[in-house]
């Protein structure tokens, strides 16, 4: 009788616990490749190499896997839940669309490519490796080529803004780094050369494109 017992009881908790799981797997939704939303919010998406990533205010991390139930506004130095802000039903990584890939001129390589989301109404970068998604206001944007995007009046670079950029002059050149024989995109103005988000220096060119005369001569001719 005593192990009759144990057995309805074993069988009773295996069925709560395979319908609780049943039912934490519908509060998951695919809202399209590789982005999730849960019901409370949380914008869940993966990314490769996190190993040492600390979990902060608004995300949590497991193991490739990132959860950030806020958002981050820079110009407030404020976090926003993203229910107060996000509007579902147009949020998606940009490069879901086959147009915008097109335009980095590279190809996608692991899980997923640059982690830039919009709305109808704004934007949200996440830079590689940090604590937080960043919110900006407004959803003009336009990629540029490789990872440089431009938002409103700002250039980013995986989510990492240019500073002293001339918005009005940059561009991405497509250009073969000698040191790896890799293609790939670095930004231009009147007055520089761009590596990521810094300033080119002359170091780095001439170890990497120096091959690259009308560069040369444009941005470094008093290094020569």
């Amino acid at each position: 009788m005593e192990n009759t017992k144990k057995i309805v009881l074993l069988l009773i908790i295996s069925f709560f616990s395979l319908t609780g799981c049943k039912s934490q797997n519908k509060e998951i939704k695919l809202l399209s490749n590789n982005l999730y939303k849960d019901d409370k919010g949380n914008i869940i998406f993966r990314i490769r190499d996190l190993e040492g990533l600390k979990e902060e205010k608004g995300l949590t991390v497991k193991n490739d896997t990132l959860n950030f139930s806020h958002v981050y506004d820079s110009k407030t130095n404020t976090y926003i839940k993203n229910n107060e802000v996000i509007d579902w039903e147009t949020f998606d990584n940009i490069f879901n669309d086959p147009k915008n890939v097109e335009k980095t001129k590279e190809k996608q390589n692991g899980i997923t490519f640059y982690c830039y989301f919009s709305d109808k109404n704004n934007m949200y970068l996440y830079p590689f490796l940090s604590t937080r998604l960043l919110f900006i206001k407004g959803n003009d944007y336009e990629v540029l080529g490789g990872a440089y995007l431009k938002v409103n009046n700002e250039i980013y670079w995986k989510a990492k803004k240019l500073e002293s950029v001339d918005i009005k002059t940059f561009k991405t050149i497509q250009v073969i780094n000698a040191a790896d024989y890799h293609e790939s995109s670095i930004g231009s103005d009147k007055n520089h050369l761009y590596i990521g988000s810094k300033i080119m220096s002359y170091e780095i060119f001439k170890y990497r494109y120096s091959e690259y005369q009308e560069l040369k001569n444009k941005y470094f001719k008093d290094d020569i």
